[in-house]
């Protein structure tokens, strides 16, 4: 029987955080987001900027699609660096959703299926925001966001270009305000997503022959204990690891979450969560804006 969360002892047997050196290190970056969902840049000009910021491995992990990952993978080839199958799912839990990453996919086929569904839901929940926002006064609609955001017909918008139109035509003063204003959990165009359980995420990364990886686990909003007795559960579901090293992570937490890596024998991964702006600034960044150097032997590296 899984522990209480308020039950869990205290962490000071817990082996140093320190990260092992003891083989040949990569410049990775496996969080990050092309046009295919809510990056600003191709899968291919994704890859060149990889390649100019120093970069050796990546992965792209759009939201809840893998239709640009074989275009990286091609164009990362041309540069001599490599690109792995990944995604960012959105997963529903006890607390509304988080992001869980898949990393090394192999057999992209397998999600096919599966992510069709996803962008159905994610189509329906659009039209129930723009519904939102027109009633709090706001002349916006499909056509409008996806010619801002240069997509065609039938593209999958989400709510980050959503944000951006909002920011661009003055309805709020920033992306982040338009979350906070509107588009948030709680603010008045805030509408949830229906995606699969963490145990269902994690099979489906599992059927491509991927890991699956909590994304950015302080969003979770939970305590260490909390954060704790959720990845005991989760290890137990089959969980493969938690990202490390992000831009939204402060160094103290970074360094505790090694500390459960390495507890629960998991894997650990860092990225940039690039979306848009100066690649050169952000690119293989993470925590703290440090390079993200990986040992080459995790096994999401390996093949």
């Amino acid at each position: 029987m899984l522990a209480s969360p308020n039950h869990f002892e205290p962490e000071s047997h817990l082996k140093s955080s320190e990260f092992p050196e003891s083989h040949p290190r990569l410049r990775c970056d496996f969080h990050c987001h092309s046009n295919h969902s809510d990056g600003i840049l191709s899968p291919t000009a994704l890859a060149e900027a990889m390649k100019a910021s120093a970069v050796n491995v990546f992965a792209l992990t759009d939201h809840d699609t893998v239709s640009g990952v074989r275009e990286a993978q091609a164009a990362a080839r041309k540069h001599d660096i490599r690109c792995l199958g990944g995604i960012e799912l959105t997963i529903q839990w006890d607390n509304g959703t988080f992001h869980l990453l898949g990393l090394g996919l192999k057999n992209l086929e397998a999600l096919e299926e599966p992510l069709a569904e996803i962008q159905e839901r994610r189509q329906e929940r659009n039209r129930d925001i723009l519904k939102k926002l027109r009633k709090q006064g706001i002349d916006i609609d499909s056509d409008k966001v996806l010619q801002h955001c240069g997509k065609k017909d039938g593209d999958i918008l989400n709510r980050s270009h959503i944000a951006a139109y909002l920011a661009d035509f003055d309805h709020c003063k920033s992306y982040r305000e338009a979350f906070q204003r509107y588009l948030g959990i709680g603010a008045p165009a805030y509408v949830a997503i229906e995606g699969p359980s963490p145990e269902e995420g994690i099979e489906w990364i599992h059927s491509a022959g991927g890991y699956a990886l909590i994304a950015h686990p302080y969003s979770l909003r939970l305590n260490r204990q909390r954060l704790r007795y959720y990845i005991d559960m989760w290890s137990k579901m089959g969980l493969d690891g938690l990202e490390l090293s992000h831009p939204n992570t402060a160094t103290k937490d970074s360094k505790h979450m090694m500390k459960l890596v390495q507890l629960y024998d998991m894997q650990y991964c860092g990225g940039s969560d690039y979306h848009r702006g100066k690649t050169e600034k952000v690119l293989g960044l993470g925590t703290a804006g440090r390079p993200i150097d990986l040992p080459a032997n995790l096994p999401f590296l390996q093949n």
